[in-house]
């Protein structure tokens, strides 16, 4: 947004300005009007959105101005919201702020208790517009709750599909208004988006100021005869004089000059503008502010009183998270802490051996709840959601056409060209019904499964002779030469080396376990298995996924509920009491079939174990004495080092747990086919599968993951440390992917199910 320079008398105020002020002209949506400035931040303040709960119309979204308080034992670029009155650096926010462990997703995640602005006890993420998206969820699923509840009652279509509840011996049907409840009960609630003035830095710019800086210092050092003292040491002192200016910007709030009504094309309604040293926050007509900031009280907006606060808040965030993808800019985001007085991850129960078929209490309550919360989606599922099998189907016969015509060849017969046919051509809806494990995975050159061969080929060039530091320092095309080699490999840490040759030699085609690890069997017959990424490699073996998907019979297999945004429940997101569940870590709310909803929740019996945190009872929020900074979470390793072999074990502790992990699976699977699929065993058959390419998905991500935080790479002053734990975990990843599959697919193939329940099962391609 551009607009006309304002009275410096109005920036001065940390109040709302005159009315003769308040005139800034400028064109936003393309349309030249008057927008009325309503109330600029002062400086070190930032900008809560909340909704504003203590109206039952739901009228309102409130942007409340509230002084700004950096996190740094957090992380470096968080920041949070601090309270009013007294000496700034005293003011009380965020009590006991502290890192929260069992993440798997690399997002950093806190809580605290903010006894300012209505807050209480949060969660918080430092997150990007990934984060706000899954963040903004949250009110959209509060939302979706109300409506869906009213609209299945008053059109007559509760109780439509299979939604009965079937606990006690006795069959009753859902009321979608009690599964509405069933999950305001048991999931978190929208709390705040904070954005803090550092949030808004072009850090880009900062970084050119500062090599310009350093570059200009650096030739005045040499001509001053200083630099031969300076060169090759760590000057901190220096970088931080050298650092450029920082470029935060406030927050401004503008109400637009006319109701232009509902007529008005969209991108009219309210939007985000950055400007140079601003962030403007452009409302409707009706925003107002409601309360005039003092020594006690913050300034505060309220925005709707003819529309639904959540309407707002989701258009706006629309225009935030695009402006973070591309400014590369992170928010403080808070919801509210469930999970009981005592939280507690049901993966931390597994991993420390207590959901057993032995105990089997707390195993059979996990099981029983997860059930019920499927039964409840089921209810809050519309009648035209439900089935889309028949448009699968259809699909499925065309690209068995394509893949007949084209027998999966790059070329035809007579030798001309055909284009071949790829998991690229799948629609999403088809991908949808097997829960996206299609592009996602076989995309033939940005799937997960492809970028796992090329990361492996660099993983493997670290530690092969063809670019040696000596044909570098020949010069001419030797040196060229070993630059262009040098970018085919990843530029290792000494603590990275370890993990990056394990993985280089493992994602190799033909590779089998033995090749890596050392056999617990005498005969060490157990280990003689290809690894689960040659099991998945086949020719077009997606569209066996696909007919597997669309040939099941029970009624729940073959039509789609609605997952409340349900997308990753693993048991990494679940806390579990004795008496309950309670689900965390939702995002943007989706249609699937039940089978494929269950993957993230029968994936994570076996992920779990490879992001389980050392000594969890310990404190999270732990500071390092040297640093004064959060210690940074680590991971438990799975594997022992021969040093003399170079050759890899499991641990004592994970040998002893895997097999009762084993039995814990099939324990819930057996459940749940009797439960949910009328006794169907090819409904075993198809999670089988999604659980053998969801553990090799989270592998690639984790590769993807340490790459993205610097890892691979010559960066120099990166916040981030430890990265070689996700190496770590991706290499256990591969290793128990490997192991599931030569266990549940018979001899390791991906034809035939090795359990005795299926072997025998005929199957019809429908």
């Amino acid at each position: 947004m551009t607009t006309a320079p304002i009275d410096n008398k109005c920036h001065d105020q940390p109040t709302h300005c005159s009315e003769e002020q308040q005139q800034v002209q400028g064109q936003h949506g393309g349309k030249e009007q008057e927008d009325r400035l309503i109330y600029q931040a002062p400086p070190n303040h930032g900008l809560l959105l909340t909704l504003d709960t203590s109206r039952t119309d739901d009228s309102g979204l409130l942007l409340t101005f509230v002084p700004d308080m950096a996190l740094e034992t957090i992380h470096p670029h968080a920041h949070g919201p601090a309270g009013l009155g007294g000496n700034p650096s005293r003011r009380p926010s965020l009590a006991d702020a502290h890192l929260l462990l069992g993440g798997g997703s690399g997002a950093t995640v806190f809580s605290g208790t903010i006894p300012h602005y209505g807050l209480g006890s949060v969660v918080m993420k430092h997150g990007g517009p990934k984060e706000t998206a899954e963040h903004i969820a949250l009110a959209t699923i509060e939302e979706e709750l109300r409506v869906r509840a009213d609209l299945l009652c008053s059109s007559g279509e509760a109780g439509g599909g299979d939604n009965t509840d079937t606990s006690g011996g006795k069959s009753t049907s859902i009321d979608p208004h009690d599964a509405a409840e069933f999950f305001r009960s048991r999931i978190p609630n929208f709390k705040f988006v904070y954005i803090s003035p550092s949030h808004c830095r072009d850090r880009g710019a900062e970084l050119w100021a500062t090599l310009r800086n350093a570059f200009l210092m650096c030739k005045f050092a040499r001509r001053a005869d200083w630099w031969e003292p300076l060169e090759g040491k760590d000057n901190v002192s220096a970088g931080i004089f050298l650092a450029g200016k920082k470029t935060e910007r406030l927050v401004r709030v503008f109400a637009s000059g006319s109701d232009r009504g509902n007529d008005e094309p969209e991108d009219h309604g309210p939007r985000v503008v950055v400007s140079n040293g601003y962030v403007d926050f452009v409302l409707g007509p009706d925003a107002e502010l409601i309360s005039t900031p003092t020594d006690t009280t913050p300034a505060v907006i309220r925005f709707g009183q003819k529309t639904r606060g959540y309407n707002n808040l989701y258009a706006l965030s629309q225009h935030l998270r695009q402006i973070q993808k591309s400014r590369m800019w992170k928010f403080t985001q808070g919801q509210s802490m469930i999970g009981g007085p005592s939280p507690r991850t049901a993966s931390s129960l597994l991993c420390k051996g207590r959901l057993n078929v032995y105990d089997d209490r707390l195993l059979s309550l996990l099981t029983d709840e997860f059930i019920l919360c499927i039964r409840n989606l089921q209810a809050l599922t519309m009648p035209d959601e439900r089935n889309a099998i028949d448009d699968v189907k259809t699909e499925l016969a065309l690209l068995e056409a394509d893949f007949a015509t084209t027998k999966g060849n790059a070329s035809s017969d007579d030798g001309s060209e055909s284009k071949a046919l790829t998991a690229a051509d799948v629609t999403k809806r088809t991908d949808m019904f097997v829960g996206f494990a299609i592009r996602k995975n076989f995309h033939p050159t940005e799937g997960r499964l492809a970028r796992l061969r090329k990361a492996g080929d660099r993983f493997r060039a670290c530690f092969e002779a063809a670019c040696s530091d000596e044909s570098a320092e020949n010069g001419g095309d030797d040196e060229e030469k070993a630059g262009h080699e040098e970018e085919k490999r990843y530029a290792l840490k000494e603590e990275e080396e370890m993990p990056a040759f394990f993985l280089g030699k493992l994602l190799q085609k033909g590779a089998l376990l033995e090749d890596v690890f050392d056999s617990p069997d005498t005969d060490g017959d157990s280990l003689k298995i290809h690894t689960a990424l040659d099991i998945v490699s086949g020719n077009c073996l997606w569209l066996d996924l696909i007919r597997r998907a669309v040939s099941v019979e029970s009624d729940s297999a073959r039509t789609c509920l609605w997952n409340c945004g349900l997308a990753d429940a693993g048991l990494h997101n679940l806390f579990l009491d004795d008496e309950r569940l309670w689900l965390f870590d939702l995002g943007e709310p989706a249609v699937q079939p039940v089978p494929a909803f269950l993957t993230k929740f029968l994936m994570s019996y076996f992920h779990a174990f490879g992001m389980e945190d050392v000594d969890e009872d310990k404190s999270s929020g732990d500071v390092e004495a040297e640093t004064g900074k959060a210690a940074v979470p680590q991971w438990v390793r799975r594997f022992a080092v021969d040093e003399n072999k170079h050759r890899l074990h499991l641990t004592t502790d994970t040998a002893n747990v895997i097999p009762k992990v084993y039995d814990a699976f099939q324990y819930t699977v057996d459940r749940m086919i009797e439960s949910l699929f009328d006794g169907e065993e090819a409904v075993r058959d198809l999670v089988v599968r999604y659980v053998v390419l969801q553990i090799l998905s989270d592998c690639a991500f984790c590769v993807d993951r340490w790459t993205s935080k610097g890892g691979g790479s010559k960066s120099v002053g990166n916040h981030h440390t430890d990265l070689h734990k996700w190496l770590w975990r991706a290499l256990w990843d591969l290793y128990i992917a490997s192991d599931f599959a030569a266990k549940m697919l018979k001899g390791g193939s991906w034809a035939k199910c090795s359990n005795s329940k299926c072997s025998g099962e005929k199957r019809q391609s429908e």
